[in-house]
């Protein structure tokens, strides 16, 4: 049912857009359907540590995906969502305390009163426990320091 929304919604806004139609047909029909018949979304599931290191090893070995391994270390050794990672800063990293402190994320919005312009920005997270200190897992230490600039890529080729 969703699936069938998603790919409708975004034709009948079209449709809107280019003055075929007054009004999305779609608009709201996913929130009532939900409402309506108690609709629960399926619960999401980590990957097992032999899954992860399935995924590592592929990225590890790929000749297309190897530049990403970094950032799926990140992704792993952290939990962290994609905008409070691809909106992190080195000051946002202690390599000696080994933490990482997530205070802020990056978003890309679309703004309708300036033509339709995308913009990335860096905003709070929506509430005060978005706002956290995780510890740095070696891993991904390791990678971060190859990336940065900081004292710590001496620590690394010393390891």
């Amino acid at each position: 049912m969703e699936i069938i929304n998603k790919i409708l919604h975004p034709v009948f806004m079209l449709a809107v857009r280019d003055g075929y139609i007054r009004s999305n047909p779609t608009d709201g029909v996913m929130a009532e359907i939900k409402k309506s018949h108690n609709w629960e979304k399926s619960k999401r599931h980590a990957l097992t540590e032999q899954e992860q290191e399935t995924f590592i090893a592929f990225i590890s070995n790929s000749d297309i995906y190897r530049h990403w391994l970094p950032l799926f270390t990140v992704f792993l050794g952290t939990g962290c969502r994609v905008g409070e990672i691809i909106g992190l800063r080195w000051q946002d990293l202690d390599f000696e305390s080994r933490t990482i402190s997530i205070n802020h994320n990056l978003i890309y919005r679309m703004y309708r009163q300036q033509g339709e312009k995308c913009e990335m920005h860096i905003t709070t997270p929506k509430t005060s426990a978005g706002c956290r200190t995780i510890p740095m897992l070696d891993e991904v230490r390791r990678h971060c320091c190859r990336r940065s600039n900081s004292r710590c890529r001496e620590d690394i080729t010393k390891q």
